[in-house]
């Protein structure tokens, strides 16, 4: 796979207090993602062929299993209202994963770099904007 010029345009995520919803366990678990993401950039040469395309399929659905659960669980302890259309967001990503999934089986070449791109686009649009509309809520939630 050949990335061209636009390879230059990738810059590795790192981690800031901004990118907190103030909730410790929420923030591990969304620093797991952006590793993830970094991950990928940084063997984005390697192949749909490669197993490594596969693991990190492998790591960003347990990911959505795992840290989705609880971020609803959260939401609905604190009972954030916006948390239906959260919800259908996160059908939204897992449906994403299981199309990049069956991609991967059928070999499709595309495959790691929309998985960057997705993932990429996934933390700028729902995590440092959806998480952080319920961040003041489960905020408000833990000091009761």
């Amino acid at each position: 796979m050949s990335l061209g010029d636009d390879s230059k345009l990738i810059i590795k995520l790192e981690w800031c207090s901004e990118f907190s919803v103030g909730v410790d366990e929420l923030d591990q678990e969304h620093r797991q993602i952006l590793s993830v993401i970094n991950l990928i950039q940084a063997n984005l040469e390697e192949g749909v062929k490669s197993p490594f395309v596969s693991e990190c399929l492998t790591l960003l659905t347990r990911y959505a299993k795992e840290h989705f659960a609880h971020e609803e669980e959260l939401m609905r302890q604190c009972g954030y209202p916006g948390i239906e259309a959260h919800i259908e967001i996160h059908r939204s990503y897992r449906k994403k994963v299981v199309e990049l999934c069956q991609r991967t089986t059928s070999r499709d070449e595309a495959v790691p770099l929309e998985l960057l791109s997705y993932v990429t686009s996934w933390w700028n649009s729902h995590i440092l904007s959806e998480d952080k509309a319920y961040s003041s809520r489960l905020k408000g939630s833990q000091k009761l």
